[in-house]
């Protein structure tokens, strides 16, 4: 069995729950505290349409109508491409999401989607069409849900994500878009529920926990 470092006080077990198995005599293991980053803060909204003449890059029009007469808005080309800002909204005039995008008509920029109660939902940037760098997710209650880390497309850092009550549910790595390294995953009451190792997307190892307590083999 091949083994990574990066285990530390975990060791390397590799033990499944199930027939044969038992709780270790062990104290209950929580879930690693980490320093989260601060929240990206939320853009300002403005309402970039309202001057049609003014409103969309040189070469595109304004297409589509803001609510009460429609729920998006655009900035099109005579060939029918999208080029400019964008933005998106509920029936009942709650905005969904802004964005943008470049002349070839690829997603470009910061992007943010709102749920519909009017709390974000998700937020980062793209370049040339491909999500780069820090991308946050919330849940519905406002409470983050995920951060993740792109690069040209790609999931490549850290990747953390939260129950709705705020507390961890677990972290781990990505290398080109392969979960590589330690992943541990925790209960919502804090406790570690599994540590995996992976190598280039091939899982290696594991220890599994019951209610933060290691399993072993009998």
């Amino acid at each position: 069995m091949l083994v990574i470092g990066g285990f530390g006080g975990f060791g390397c077990g590799g033990a499944q729950s199930g027939t044969g198995d038992e709780r270790a005599d062990t104290p209950r293991e929580t879930c690693p505290e980490s320093i989260p980053e601060p929240i990206p803060p939320e853009p300002k909204s403005f309402d970039w349409w309202v001057d049609r003449a003014s409103a969309c890059p040189s070469g595109t029009q304004l297409e589509g109508s803001a609510p009460p007469f429609g729920e998006e808005v655009w900035c099109e080309t005579s060939d029918g491409t999208r080029r400019g800002p964008w933005t998106w909204w509920y029936g009942e005039g709650r905005k969904i999401s802004d964005g943008s995008y470049n002349a070839d008509g690829e997603p470009d920029g910061e992007w943010v989607a709102w749920h519909e109660n009017g709390n974000r939902k998700m937020q980062g940037t793209y370049v040339n069409g491909q999500k780069h760098g820090r991308w946050t997710m919330w849940h519905e209650n406002g409470e983050p849900s995920t951060d993740i880390r792109f690069e040209h497309g790609l999931q490549h850092g850290t990747w953390s994500w939260w129950y709705e009550s705020g507390n961890k549910a677990g972290e781990g790595e990505f290398s080109n878009d392969k979960p590589h390294g330690k992943w541990i995953r925790c209960s919502d009451e804090g406790y570690i529920t599994k540590v995996e190792m992976y190598d280039n997307d091939k899982l290696v190892d594991w220890i599994d926990y019951d209610d933060g307590h290691r399993i072993v083999e009998r």
